[in-house]
């Protein structure tokens, strides 16, 4: 399989399950790639797409065995909020985005309950 094509449906999966998620804002598809395969520096993409987080991926493939790592990037000051990396095989890719689509508004909820309760947030 392509890792392209598997990383844009990884991508399209995880978009679209996320927006699902009350008072969340989630960038179209269609703006987002725009930054597929170029190294990207999170406080101007989130200037420019209007956003708190950037949320970036790679996806990598050896023989049947898939590795998904995912980081979650406070856009106002480049701050990690959150990443992990995922080795399953490749039958497993659909709990991996499960996975990934089941903690990330958790993380995205902790980094406003913070950013709320700090002065001047």
């Amino acid at each position: 399989m392509n890792l392209e094509y598997l990383s844009d449906g990884i991508t399209d999966n995880i978009i679209n399950s996320v927006s699902q998620v009350p008072n969340l804002k989630v960038i179209s598809r269609t703006s987002t790639f725009r930054y597929k395969g170029q190294a990207i520096d999170p406080e101007v993409v989130g200037r420019d797409l209007r956003v708190g987080a950037v949320l970036t991926g790679r996806v990598g493939r050896q023989g049947d065995m898939l590795t998904i790592t995912v980081e979650l990037i406070d856009a106002a000051d480049d701050t990690h909020i959150w990443g992990e990396q995922y080795q399953r095989a490749m039958a497993s890719l659909f709990t991996i985005v499960e996975d990934i689509t089941r903690q990330l508004p958790s993380r995205l909820r902790l980094k406003s309950s913070i950013s709320a309760k700090q002065p001047g947030a």
